[in-house]
């Protein structure tokens, strides 16, 4: 995970009693500023800083970026204020507001671009071809089949979940969904999602399914 504030990357485990902070690094602040998502791909750290889609080359003490990937005026693609950013096994993806971007395996640049009915993504992690997005701005987990593309371009929903208040950072481990709420400052695992939606108003997950 990454301090959006300090830029630092943080190595944690999981613990009887929760997580706990392995490792600290400062990272390399230049290009980088803060990665407001990260993202592995098997073999490296990808970050998404305010304007820029970066690789780090994980053998630098400061994981200094190798590849830096930005909205330059020549491009025809725009990627300021970007949020998201997740790997589904062969490529890179990346999110804006109301917008989805799958990078190219080759030289990373976009390739395809898809409307997505995430109004804030806030973070992005995928399990098989589902794609799980973080959305800020409503509270929401939104869950997107890639697979299933509508007549108008999005991603089919297939789920929302209101989990926490402000869902910042997603991230699925083997078995659970891990998720970082802004309002709270606090990771939650969720042991079990629930059959449907729930409403952040009515409802909430028990003591005994998060932490």
């Amino acid at each position: 995970m990454s301090d959006l504030i300090d830029g630092d990357f943080i190595q944690t485990r999981e613990t009887s009693e929760g997580l706990e902070v392995v490792k600290t690094s400062r990272v390399s602040r230049d290009p980088f500023g803060q990665a407001r998502d990260l993202a592995w791909d098997g073999n490296g750290l990808w970050s998404i800083d305010w304007g820029s889609l970066l690789r780090h080359d994980m053998g630098h003490a400061r994981f200094k970026p190798n590849l830096d990937i930005n909205d330059d005026p020549d491009n025809s693609f725009y990627i300021h204020h970007m949020k998201g950013i997740a790997w589904d096994g062969q490529n890179i993806w990346s999110s804006l507001d109301g917008g989805l971007y799958r990078h190219s395996d080759a030289d990373f640049s976009i390739q395809d671009i898809y409307q997505s009915n995430v109004s804030g993504p806030a973070g992005m992690a995928f399990r098989g071809d589902e794609l799980w997005v973080a959305d800020r701005s409503y509270g929401f987990v939104t869950r997107l089949d890639l697979s299933d593309i509508e007549t108008d371009g999005r991603p089919r929903v297939i789920e929302r979940y209101s989990v926490v208040e402000q869902p910042f950072g997603i991230t699925w481990s083997e078995d659970n969904l891990w998720l970082y709420d802004w309002l709270t400052n606090r990771i939650y695992k969720v042991k079990q999602l629930p059959a449907e939606s729930l409403d952040r108003q009515d409802d909430c997950l028990s003591a005994e399914q998060q932490y």
